[in-house]
């Protein structure tokens, strides 16, 4: 069971902020995707993931933030912390931390193991048109699994809520290392300052477990506290 927690912290956390952080500013004909930070400023999350299938039911909820140690020119340096971590609403698993220097584009610099951690997914340099897509793949051991990630990602439009304008992105992803997934959701990318709001994925995910085959379901949400 432990492995099988861990495994899910890596589905979990690593894959659905492949590419999430950025300001959003109109560039000709399209969209430019940057990060933007503020020194000392945290931003916090809620992540829920159901995983089903016929012989289990499980929820793993965790509580991460995310700190702005420092900002450069060129990269900045951040904190990753997960704060909590529950499974079917029972504290599990400690806290981890991983500081990360990185660019505006979301290319990790330095730290290997990081970029592994994080599933870290760099913006494009071109700016992106509504109805226009990009990808990227990242290769890495996370936590003793072999990932060959493809994430892809669709400009579909914008949307208010309430005073507020948020980018929406269609996203997918792929996994075909150690384990395999198929997934897709949506995501809202505040355009002010640049940071998710809200994350929706649903994938299908086979591993195995010894001899056995496994497949199952897992719905992921992610929300901005």
């Amino acid at each position: 069971m432990k492995i099988f927690i861990k495994f899910w912290v890596v589905v979990c956390f690593c894959l659905p902020f492949a590419g999430s952080l950025g300001q959003i500013t109109k560039s000709g004909q399209g969209y430019l995707f940057r990060y933007q930070y503020v020194k000392g400023k945290t931003y916090r999350y809620a992540m829920e993931s159901k995983v089903k299938n016929a012989g289990m039911n499980m929820n793993v909820g965790l509580k991460f933030k995310v700190t702005v140690l420092r900002v450069g020119p060129k990269t900045s340096k951040l904190r990753y912390e997960i704060d909590s971590m529950t499974q079917n609403g029972k504290p599990i698993g400690r806290s981890q931390t991983a500081e990360v220097e990185i660019d505006r584009r979301g290319n990790v610099v330095g730290d290997a193991a990081t970029v592994q951690q994080l599933g870290n997914v760099a913006y494009p340099q071109e700016p992106i048109a509504v109805g226009k897509s990009w990808s990227r793949k990242v290769n890495s051991n996370a936590m003793g699994f072999r990932m060959n990630l493809t994430g892809n990602y669709k400009l579909t439009g914008f949307r208010k809520v309430g005073s507020k304008e948020y980018a929406v992105l269609a996203v997918s992803t792929q996994n075909a290392g150690d384990f395999t997934i198929n997934g897709k959701g949506t995501m809202l990318v505040d355009r002010a300052d640049g940071m998710v709001y809200d994350y929706s994925m649903t994938m299908t995910v086979g591993m195995k477990t010894g001899q056995q085959s496994v497949q199952v379901e897992n719905v992921v949400t992610i929300k901005r506290q």
